[in-house]
């Protein structure tokens, strides 16, 4: 499989789901750890993969966590993930991530190839994650300016963090948790840069009249 420039290969011999849960348990107690999330690594969200692509690619994933976690279920939970680039299909994926599966949710991007969460076209999908009460860790796959912290590691330092930080900016600033106030949303990195921005967000809100227009109401920090 290819994402971008970056290639990925299925080894010939796979392991059993069964035996990868066997084999990590036994870690987590040497380590202490009474329970694990496991979820899809960011890069195969694929949102820049057909639609269709990127559905396939999810629900293989979806099954494979599904089986580790039935495989141990007091060790793992289990997050999903699902085609953003079209709600529709995501909104029919995460049901069945929830209610087929057992998943206690499903893990996103912070944005869609561009597309802030705010995007009106998302509508489908956090009606459908409202319904079935699904978990939704937000977490980022690509950053806003690579080209500006390539330096430094910056951006696993304030890239990411930084990338956090719009996409939960953009989910308070829009309503969305006033329209679906039954979401159960997790940001990654504590929030990234969100929480020192609070004052800021609150501030442009009380001074800005097209934000007033755009915000129904005052986000009240």
């Amino acid at each position: 499989m290819r994402v971008g420039r970056r290639s990925f290969t299925m080894p010939l011999a796979r392991p059993t789901s069964t035996s990868r849960a066997n084999t990590t348990g036994k870690d987590m107690a040497v380590e202490g750890v009474d329970v694990q999330v496991l979820s899809p690594i960011p890069v195969t969200f694929a949102y820049d993969f057909s639609a269709q692509g990127a559905l396939e690619l999810a629900q293989m994933q979806n099954e494979e966590i599904a089986e580790a976690v039935a495989a141990s279920p007091e060790h793992f939970i289990g997050l999903g993930t699902v085609p953003l680039q079209d709600p529709d299909s995501a909104a029919n994926e995460v049901r069945r991530v929830v209610n087929t599966l057992g998943l206690a949710g499903v893990e996103i991007g912070t944005n869609i190839m561009g597309r802030n969460l705010d995007d009106p076209g998302l509508e489908p999908f956090w009606q459908a994650c409202e319904e079935v009460e699904a978990v939704i860790f937000v977490h980022p796959a690509s950053i806003f300016s690579p080209e500006r912290t390539s330096k430094y590691r910056l951006a696993f330092s304030v890239g990411y963090t930084s990338e956090t930080g719009i996409a939960a900016a953009s989910v308070v600033m829009s309503g969305l948790l006033e329209r679906h106030s039954g979401l159960h949303l997790c940001f990654a990195h504590g929030g990234g840069t969100f929480p020192w921005l609070l004052p800021r967000l609150d501030r442009v809100w009380q001074v800005f009249d097209d934000v007033k227009s755009m915000t129904a109401m005052r986000c009240d920090f």
